[in-house]
């Protein structure tokens, strides 16, 4: 079962971020911070419609001090990705996520201690290689222009931050008795509520209200 919902998963994200791009290309315009907004909201909106329908189970809301902080990384990784969008072609946003399990796997040998096979060890570091080849010039064998010292930097905040977001649901969320639709509406409403201080804070709100009318949103 579980391989139908990893496969479901790589499927959904692709078509995610593939939406995302086609929409920030169409619309160079897009201010970073309100795009951050309505992305993450519409996911909150999302997920609490399939919480309230009770598909994935019993949904309440949570609001523990780890939820919290993966709620403060989801706020910064989500304008990072949106910059990375505005920055970095699609396919080299899509491989250079693989090194994430590289951190896991670092975290599951030396802090959680957890067995791992050769091949899964195997695995991992062949998703890592994969990676990196989209991001590495065939002609000079360096990274392509396209990665200054800012978009690596971002990169690798994203890494982290999925790290961190990934070992808050495991350890604290899942013996808390969060399921994961809870998990997600509490996580991103807190989210969504921390761009939205950013883009108020930010003197954007006028174009927060400008994409609404224009979208049809209001």
């Amino acid at each position: 079962m579980w391989q139908i919902f990893t496969i479901g998963a790589l499927i959904f994200e692709a078509a995610e971020t593939t939406a995302d791009k086609v929409i920030m290309v169409a619309n160079k315009k897009l201010d970073t911070l309100t795009t951050s907004f309505y992305r993450n909201f519409i996911y909150f909106f999302i997920s609490l419609v399939i919480g309230i329908t009770g598909l994935a189970g019993e949904m309440h809301f949570s609001f523990g001090w780890p939820l919290i902080l993966a709620a403060a990384l989801g706020v910064v990784s989500s304008i990072f990705y949106t910059i990375l969008l505005k920055k970095v072609e699609m396919t080299g946003v899509a491989a250079v996520s693989y090194a994430t399990p590289f951190l896991f796997l670092l975290a599951d040998v030396f802090i959680i201690q957890a067995p791992l096979s050769f091949v899964q060890v195997l695995g991992i570091l062949l998703l890592i290689f994969g990676g990196i080849i989209f991001v590495i010039d065939p002609l000079t064998y360096r990274l392509k222009s396209q990665y200054t010292k800012y978009i690596i930097g971002i990169l690798l905040f994203d890494v982290f931050s999925a790290g961190g977001q990934y070992y808050i649901f495991k350890y604290y969320a899942v013996p808390e008795g969060i399921n994961e639709v809870s998990f997600m509406v509490s996580v991103w409403l807190m989210v969504s509520v921390g761009l939205l201080v950013v883009v108020v804070a930010g003197n954007k709100w006028r174009k927060l209200y400008q994409t609404a009318v224009r979208n049809n949103y209001l």
